[in-house]
């Protein structure tokens, strides 16, 4: 852990009686490690199919297919370029903070959290280099869905010290 890495954002919002059981962050990896292989693959496509937008729209004279066009290599220059690069620095500014009551999480300067009274199962996978991600399956029906069920996911993504943060939500208060 960096001695640099500012955990106090969570304490304005604890309430009286929490203290923190455990804090971490994601590992870090390289800018490659968060660009899986069929991203890369859909990128490709992306960028193959604009290649032949481009030929229709040299062909016709319909704009539609030179805005296509431009949607299309917009889209495959942004998931090749700023994509796996915005997903690094993302992954390098995320604090976690487990409490006794709740998970905090904070990407940049957004914060989430996750109370322990709410908190449902998790699953954790493990990846080949050694760390582990702990995931939350959250179901709730937004006004939108007609009464459907939507599921949300709430994760601690690639934790080197899984055991230990395992350990803290175990010890977490859920009345």
């Amino acid at each position: 852990m960096d001695l640099r890495d500012d955990y106090s954002f969570c304490r304005e919002l604890m309430v009286p009686n929490e203290y923190i059981l455990w804090t971490g962050k994601p590992n870090q990896g390289t800018v490659f490690s968060v660009f899986t292989g069929s991203s890369l693959l859909l990128n490709i496509v992306f960028l193959g199919f604009s290649y032949f937008m481009l030929e229709l729209a040299k062909n016709s004279d319909e704009k539609v297919f030179a805005l296509l066009w431009v949607a299309f290599i917009a889209v495959g220059i942004y998931g090749l370029t700023i994509w796996p690069f915005q997903a690094y620095y993302q992954r390098k500014n995320t604090l976690y903070v487990i409490t006794n009551k709740q998970i905090y999480r904070k990407r940049w300067k957004k914060i989430t959290k996750l109370s322990a009274s709410e908190m449902p199962n998790y699953e954790t996978t493990y990846h080949n280099n050694g760390t582990a991600t702990i995931r939350f399956t959250l179901n709730y029906i937004p006004s939108w869905s007609n009464g459907e069920t939507v599921e949300k996911h709430f994760s601690l993504e690639n934790l080197t010290d899984v055991t230990r943060a395992q350990q803290a939500i175990a010890q977490m208060d859920t009345e």
